[in-house]
């Protein structure tokens, strides 16, 4: 009797490969990196015989990295095949062409050779001469078996030798894509704009094609050298992310780590397939913070003709942080009875501890600022001077002070302002400037540049 389609996908593999692959799973480990691969540390216990054998390792990642698999047990690997020829439609039919299959609707059966199948259309030799069904959806297939060599999971094949018979763990780890974190960041500004509230949150996005069950799971941050090859891994489709969310009870240990630091989570969870996680890291209180107003050309600062404003903190104990901060996207809300309103988001790179945290917020709506170039001349081939007007205005009702940044290359040096300045290095210097509330403050400055040889 021909079996259907359905039926035949559901097949263990261990029908294709005689072989003594039944296993436990007794742990696993997986420490994820920022640039998306995850290395996976497992014990597994086998029923093995003694002497040569064929060993099937499924519940692996589709996108595994085969070279980086290593294992220890009582025995040595002879060689080892990583197979992931998945049952499909299109895969199990390309394996039936010239041979015979059914198809099957409401109204009658057909029976025939298959002689070409291009995405939803098959063609078939019949008694009756050549069928053509170009659309598929209406049709029960029957083939009689699962083809061997196409597998129902991906699955690692081992010729090995065993020193003995019998139950044995087997330790395994190799490393696969896929798999990502990061961290997400909440800040919360209080009613009087000098503290905020600073959560994280670790998201974990798995499209590796495995899943982690019970794991210990340990992330690294940190920027990790990685060679680059244009077909890491196997690609298969993406899909939908189921999302999760793991609340206060878990929390991660740090600890550096070579050049990096590691989070470890102290207690063990499950990452399934195509889901994304998120997991507290950490939260803190009463962080004080400075606002700040800046106006400035400097590329690394550039507020692109705004005034931009400006949170700055600092990541020390004393100011109850004092931790390695992972980098990652922070958002940021203020407190507006009782509620919190988003105000806007930023990014922070790695940032260790004792370092100054500086988040732009946006815009200042009420603050306007442009400068103009007066007059510029060319004293030599290699000299210029330039002078410039810098306007800005306050339509607050409360004075402020506006650091307007300024950038410059070559040799310089300032021949006349109406404002004092301060140098903060060879191609910067900057004007704090109070603005009273319905004010308009004008910068007037000359400079001198020599380009020089």
């Amino acid at each position: 009797m021909k079996r259907k389609l359905l039926l035949i996908v559901l097949f263990s593999i261990n029908v294709v490969f005689p072989c003594f692959s039944q296993n436990t799973i007794k742990s696993t480990a997986i420490t994820i990196y920022n640039q998306g691969i995850g290395i996976v540390n497992e014990v597994r216990n086998y029923d093995i015989p003694k002497g040569q054998s064929v060993l099937n390792v499924t519940d692996i990642p589709s996108l595994i990295e085969p070279s980086s698999v290593h294992i220890k047990f009582n025995g040595e690997v002879n060689e080892q095949n990583y197979q992931y020829d998945l049952v499909s439609m299109t895969s199990l039919l390309y394996k039936y062409i010239d041979q015979t299959i059914t198809l099957t609707n409401k109204e009658k059966s057909y029976a025939g050779k298959l002689l070409s199948i291009n995405n939803n259309n098959i063609i078939l030799q019949t008694d009756n001469g050549l069928e053509v069904f170009p659309d598929l959806t209406s049709y029960q297939i029957n083939v009689p078996k699962l083809p061997e060599g196409l597998l129902t999971r991906p699955t690692l094949v081992w010729k090995i030798n065993s020193n003995q018979a019998g139950k044995q763990n087997i330790n395994l780890s190799y490393s696969t894509s896929g798999i990502t974190w990061t961290a997400e960041y909440v800040a919360v500004l209080n009613d009087k704009e000098n503290g905020i509230s600073f959560n994280s949150w670790v998201s974990i996005d798995n499209t590796s094609g495995g899943r982690f069950e019970n794991a210990i799971l340990k992330l690294i941050a940190g920027d990790v050298h990685l060679i680059q090859n244009a077909n890491d891994g196997h690609m298969f489709a993406k899909q939908n992310f189921d999302n999760t969310v793991e609340q206060a009870l878990s929390t991660f240990t740090e600890e550096p780590f070579y050049d990096y630091h590691i989070y470890e989570l102290n207690t063990k969870t499950t990452i399934a397939n195509n889901e994304n996680k998120q997991i507290s890291l950490f939260s803190a209180d009463n962080i004080k913070v400075t606002k700040e107003y800046w106006y400035s050309d400097n590329p690394s600062k550039y507020t692109n003709g705004k005034v931009m404003s400006v949170l700055k903190f600092k990541n020390t104990k004393e100011n109850n942080l004092g931790i390695p901060l992972p980098k990652g996207k922070v958002r940021i809300f203020k407190e507006r009875g009782g509620m919190s309103e988003f105000i806007g988001e930023d990014e922070i790179g790695h940032t260790p501890k004792d370092e100054e945290i500086v988040l732009k917020v946006g815009n200042a709506f009420d603050l306007v600022a442009s400068t103009k170039v007066i007059n510029s001349k060319k004293i030599s081939d290699k000299i210029y001077e330039n002078e410039y007007s810098i306007s800005l205005k306050n339509h607050k009702d409360e004075d402020v002070v506006i650091k307007v940044l300024r950038n410059i290359s070559g040799d310089w040096e300032i021949l006349s302002s109406n404002t004092p300045y301060e140098k903060s290095d060879a191609h910067n210097f900057l004007f704090n400037v109070k603005v009273k509330k319905s004010e308009e403050v004008v910068i007037n400055y000359k400079v001198r540049i020599n380009w020089g040889d």
